[in-house]
C-alpha cells in the first residue's frame, strides 16, 4: 500500500502555488504526490483541468534541493489528470537535503511538444526527525554536536595498532555511526602513544641529597657514642615509596631525627622509588673503630706509652705519616684484625717492611699489631707509607 496526498496547484500569470504546503522528515520515503494543476496560462472561467483540457500526457519535474543541487525526474505519464511525483528512498536521506526545495512541472504532449508551468516556492519542506532509528541518538560524522548526540554501540572489532606498532588510522565516511568501540579506540591509542612519550622523555628519580647533622661519621669505638642523629633529604620528584633503615618516613617527609643510641658501626641506607619503578639509594654508615697509633720511642715501649703517642680514628686504610725524630725508634700500631702490612715504604719508594719488627699488644683489652723500627736514627720529616 502506498501513501500518497493530491495537491492542486493554482497558475496565475507568471506564479504558481499549492492549496497547502508540503512538509516532510528526512529519511521519508515511498511518498506519492499527485498534482492537479489549475488555470495554468490561461483564463478558464469554468477552472477546467488544464491536464484535460490541453492533452497533457506526460509530467516532469524541475527539482533545486535545499544545497542548491538540480535535477530532473523522469518524464512519466499524467494519471487520470494528475502529474506525478514519488519521493523515493534516496531523495531526502541526508542532512544536506533539509530545507526547502523548489520545483516546476513541464507537461508534455503526446509529440514531444512541452510547456512549463511557474515555479512553486517555498512550499515543499523537508524536516529533520527528532533522531533516526538506525541512530537513536547516536553520533555521526559531519553531523551530531557536542552535548547532543551520544556514542553509539557496536559489536565490531577495531586494531589499534599494527604489527610494526603504528596506529592504525581509521578513515571515517560521512553519516557512519559514532561507537564506542572507535571511540575507544581513539583513546587507547592516544593513552598508548603519550605513554610512550612519556616514557622517552622519563627522568628516573634521584636522591640529590642525603645527610646527617653530625660533623664525623667515624667514632671510637668503646669511648664514644652518638645518641641522636637528624637525617635530611631531597629528591627530584615526590617518591612512590620511601624507607630509611629503622625509621618509620613517609613519601611526603624530607628529614627524620633518630633518637636510639648508636655505638658500634651502623649503616642507614634511604631507598625510593618512582612510578616507574626505578629505585634509588644513598647511604650513610656511622663507623665505631679502635684507633691507630704511631709516634717514637728510645728503647722499650708499653701499652701506656703507645696510648701517649699519637691517636688516628680512622678506617682502616694505607696511611701515609710524616715524622722528625734524634736518636729514636719509630712504632705503628694498629688492630691486629686488620691484617698485616704489605709494604711500608718511605718517601723514595724504598721498601723497608724488613727494617721493622712485628709484634702483639693488646691495647685497651684489644689485640693490635705494633711494627717497630729495629734500629735508632735521627731523621727531619721523613714520611713512611704503611699499606694493608
Amino acid at each position: 500500500m502506498a501513501i500518497f496526498y493530491n495537491y492542486t496547484i493554482t497558475v496565475n500569470g507568471n506564479k504558481a502555488s499549492m492549496d497547502k504546503n508540503i512538509y516532510l522528515y528526512r529519511k521519508n520515503k515511498n511518498v506519492d504526490y499527485y498534482f492537479e494543476i489549475k488555470n495554468a496560462c490561461f483564463k478558464f472561467e469554468d477552472e477546467i483541468n488544464y491536464i484535460i483540457s490541453y492533452n497533457a500526457k506526460y509530467a516532469r519535474f524541475r527539482v533545486i534541493k535545499p544545497d542548491g543541487t538540480k535535477f530532473f525526474t523522469e518524464k512519466r505519464e499524467v494519471e487520470n489528470g494528475y502529474a506525478k511525483f514519488s519521493v523515493t528512498e534516496d531523495l531526502i536521506d541526508e542532512r544536506a537535503e533539509v530545507g526547502t526545495y523548489v520545483f516546476q512541472i513541464d507537461l508534455y504532449d503526446g509529440n514531444n511538444g512541452f510547456i512549463t508551468i511557474p515555479p512553486i516556492y517555498n512550499q515543499f519542506h523537508v524536516l529533520e526527525p527528532l533522531f533516526d532509528e538506525d541512530e537513536s541518538g547516536a553520533g555521526q560524522v559531519d553531523i551530531s554536536s557536542v552535548d547532543i548526540a551520544y556514542i553509539g554501540d557496536t559489536l565490531e572489532k577495531v586494531t589499534i595498532f599494527d604489527e610494526n606498532g603504528v596506529y592504525v588510522k581509521t578513515f571515517w565516511k560521512p553519516k557512519e555511526i559514532i561507537s564506542s568501540v572507535r571511540m575507544n579506540k581513539i583513546e587507547e591509542g592516544i593513552y598508548s602513544l603519550s605513554q610512550k612519550v612519556a616514557d622517552l622523555t622519563f627522568k628516573p628519580i634521584s636522591i640529590t641529597s642525603f645527610k646527617s647533622n653530625l660533623s664525623k661519621t667515624v667514632y671510637e669505638k668503646d669511648i664514644e657514642t652518638i645518641n641522636s642523629c637528624k637525617f635530611t633529604w631531597s629528591t627530584s620528584m615526590i617518591p612512590k615509596s620511601i624507607s630509611l633503615t629503622d625509621c618509620a618516613v613517609e613519601t611526603s617527609d624530607t628529614s627524620y631525627t633518630y633518637n636510639k643510641t648508636i655505638s658500634d658501626t651502623k649503616t642507614f641506607t634511604l631507598s625510593v622509588t618512582d612510578s616507574k619503578n626505578n629505585i634509588r639509594s644513598s647511604s650513610i654508615t656511622f663507623s665505631f673503630v679502635y684507633p691507630f697509633y704511631y709516634g717514637t720511642f728510645a728503647n722499650s715501649l708499653t701499652e701506656a706509652d703507645i696510648k701517649n703517642k699519637v691517636k688516628l680514628v680512622e678506617l682502616k686504610s694505607n696511611k701515609t705519616l710524616a715524622l722528625t725524630y734524634n736518636d729514636m725508634k719509630v712504632f705503628y700500631a694498629y688492630p691486629k684484625a686488620y691484617g698485616e702490612l704489605k709494604s711500608i715504604k718511605d718517601g723514595n719508594g724504598f721498601e723497608y717492611l724488613n727494617d721493622f719488627n712485628k709484634e702483639e699488644m693488646n691495647i685497651n683489652s684489644i689485640p693490635y699489631y705494633v711494627y717497630k723500627i729495629k734500629n735508632k736514627a735521627s731523621v727531619s720529616q721523613i714520611k713512611y707509607t704503611f699499606s694493608f
